[in-house]
């Protein structure tokens, strides 16, 4: 049993190598918010991106003599994490708000 604090930052290049920093790819998720009830709902695409966590976790193995020697592995937040992202509405001329200026 072994308690880690975690990191995750997608975004940091400060000890990627040149080689690394071509590859590297920041993840984008697109997702489709409804708004409304009914016959009068809407839809709206939002970009999530620059996904990051942070927070101390727990882990633990149970091993074995064969191969692959790791039976179970259990993963658990000790205390709630903190997770950013940044939120962009995507699209042009959405319920009288110009989103794109």
């Amino acid at each position: 049993m072994m308690d880690w604090g975690i990191s995750f930052t997608p975004n940091d290049v400060e000890e990627l190598t040149p080689n690394q920093l071509k590859s590297k790819v920041n993840p984008k998720i697109v997702l489709s918010i409804r708004l409304g009830k009914g016959f009068a709902t809407a839809s709206m695409p939002v970009l999530v991106e620059d996904i990051t966590f942070s927070g101390l976790m727990r882990i633990r193995m149970k091993l074995m003599a064969n191969f692959p020697h790791v039976q179970i592995v259990d993963m658990c937040f000790l205390e709630e994490p903190v997770i950013d992202y940044v939120l962009k509405p995507i699209g042009g001329e959405t319920f009288g708000f110009d989103i794109a200026n």
